[in-house]
């Protein structure tokens, strides 16, 4: 079941994103290894530069990652370690 959801949601980022014919290359090729029957759809983001797509992501979760210097010292270098430990 979640094969084919993700031949769906192909998602290109990275400076090689910007790749003249990229997206249709691999939209062509990963067609012909998917099992038939099967809808392939690779985007390119297009609403802001694809170079940045996996730094904007990864900064939609930081308020997690971060430890002020006023909490690491309240809860010590043991606690942070367990609490990184639970977001895995």
């Amino acid at each position: 079941r979640l094969r084919p959801a993700m031949f769906g949601n192909i998602l290109v980022v990275g400076g090689t994103a910007n790749l003249p014919g990229l997206r249709d290359r691999l939209q062509m090729e990963i067609q012909a290894l998917a099992p038939a029957g099967t809808a392939v759809r690779v985007v390119v983001p297009e609403e802001h530069r694809p170079e940045f797509s996996a730094w904007m992501g990864a900064t939609r979760q930081l308020d997690q990652w971060q430890v002020s210097r006023e909490k690491y010292h309240e809860l010590g270098p043991d606690r942070i370690v367990a609490h990184f430990d639970q977001l895995k």
